[in-house]
């Protein structure tokens, strides 16, 4: 059922848009770091994130691209090979870029969306599904009709209080480069 509805969502939004005649999709793929920040840099290292995202102009905010995102990050513990935290978000953003383009055209980034968690410490092993929120500054530079360059740098929040035994919230640092493919 949730799955048909997803479904439902994203044909309507897809149809709406197209029909509307300013979708001009764009697909991606982004790598970059992770930092963790607050209590999580007490037990968790940096590392590694990668993604791939879809982005679309949006028909009811002026300046603004809307962005599905869906990355991959594996956080290795500070002191032991058994602490560890991987983690998937899945977010839906707004890219708000209401400057002229120099050449690099500057953006705020807002949004939100679920991060799907497994978190290893010892033998104990922890599944979980929570929301998050993020917030960032990045910028583009089209190189080619169809290829454009990204780079941007956003600080996430997860309300973690769905972990049995989470004395505290998520919080950490992204700092990506992307490259994406307009149709």
């Amino acid at each position: 059922m949730k799955a048909f509805l997803i479904s439902l969502i994203v044909v309507s939004v897809v149809s709406i848009t197209s029909f509307a005649g300013s979708l001009v999709p764009s697909v991606g793929l982004n790598a970059g770091w992770v930092f963790p920040i607050s209590n999580l840099s007490d037990t968790l290292n940096g590392s590694y994130q990668i993604g791939i995202f879809v982005r679309a102009n949006s028909i009811i905010i002026p300046y603004t691209d809307l962005v599905l995102d869906v990355g991959y990050t594996s956080l290795p513990g500070k002191s032991s090979s058994d602490v560890s935290m991987l983690f998937i978000p899945i977010s839906l953003s707004g890219e708000f870029a209401p400057l002229p383009d120099f050449g690099i055209l500057p953006y705020l980034k807002l949004g939100g969306g679920i991060v799907l968690e497994n978190y290893k410490n010892g033998s104990s092993n922890t599944t979980n599904t929570d929301p998050f929120f993020l917030v960032g500054l990045g910028g583009r530079q089209k190189i080619s009709d169809k290829i454009t360059l990204k780079i941007e740098g956003t600080y996430n929040y997860i309300y973690q209080k769905y972990i049995s035994g989470s004395a505290y919230d998520g919080t950490y640092i992204n700092i990506c480069a992307g490259i994406l493919y307009q149709f």
